[in-house]
């Protein structure tokens, strides 16, 4: 799924994914990164995703900035 190029996913997300009984494999939920439980995968392999989740917003690039959604307006 996540190899075709028209399927958009975050870079800092998490798939969760399971399969059914006689059904096969699907997706259970997405989920960023802050927000997904670790179930039955090992701790430290999330970092990478988490890391990847906590960039400074200067060093967002351009294809990443489609995921970027606006703060709250400015107070006067």
């Amino acid at each position: 799924m996540l190899a075709d190029p028209e399927v958009l996913f975050p870079p800092a997300g998490v798939l969760d994914v399971g399969e059914i009984e006689g059904g096969g494999w699907a997706v259970v939920e997405a989920n960023p990164a802050w927000a997904s439980g670790l179930y039955d995968c090992k701790p430290a392999r999330i970092l990478h995703v988490l890391r990847r989740a906590c960039i400074p917003l200067a060093a967002v690039s351009a294809t990443d900035d489609r995921w970027i959604l606006p703060g709250p307006p400015e107070r006067s």
